[in-house]
């Protein structure tokens, strides 16, 4: 099924969008192209008076939680473009509630998810050159199958606009949210 032909009323839906927009010094968007590329996308899921919750990562903060690129400083932008109001979860991972709590048409966009290491896949705080740095590796690969459960209840929907590159952690992520819903039954029906 196309999203042209799905209907998202009374539905919650989790679209991952590519809003890694550049800013300036002041922290103000400097090329909104991202941002337009995704409206069509987000705006089919509004019109259809269901509620949205957006992901994204901005630059590569490398686990940690960095001001420089926090997605708070562009949800004014967000919003101008959506033409409704956006609110914001500073923790992507404890955004439950706030999802939960969604009305038909209004949205929610999450903190960078690139705040977590799960997101990028990568150990953090130790180098390629470590000898721990395999069996790192091999536990970050068992945090990054956990991380979808983070988001999993909060969802009925799941897209991914056009927009979008696809990369294999991107796709990977997707696949296990799909299979875990699958698994307990929450999928869109």
């Amino acid at each position: 099924m196309t999203i042209d032909k799905f209907n998202f009323a009374g539905k919650k839906a989790i679209v991952r969008v590519d809003f890694n927009v550049p800013l300036d010094e002041n922290g103000k968007i400097t090329d909104d192209t991202r941002i337009r590329g995704a409206l069509p996308t987000l705006k089919k899921v509004l019109a259809d008076g269901g509620s949205l919750i957006i992901m994204s990562h901005m630059g590569k903060p490398k686990g940690k939680v960095n001001a420089k690129y926090s997605l708070s400083q562009i949800v004014d932008a967000v919003s101008e473009k959506l033409g409704v109001p956006v609110k914001f979860a500073p923790d992507c991972a404890k955004a439950g509630d706030a999802a939960a709590a969604l009305k038909p048409g209004e949205v929610l966009l999450l903190e960078n998810l690139r705040f977590y290491p799960e997101e990028e896949g990568k150990p953090v705080g130790i180098d390629k050159e470590d000898p721990a740095y395999e069996d790192a590796k091999k536990a970050m690969k068992l945090l990054r199958k956990s991380l979808p459960r983070l988001w999993l209840h909060t969802l009925t929907a799941i897209s991914m606009t056009h927009s979008v590159l696809l990369t294999a952690n991107m796709l990977l992520l997707l696949l296990l949210l799909i299979i875990l819903m699958q698994t307990i039954r929450c999928w869109v029906t």
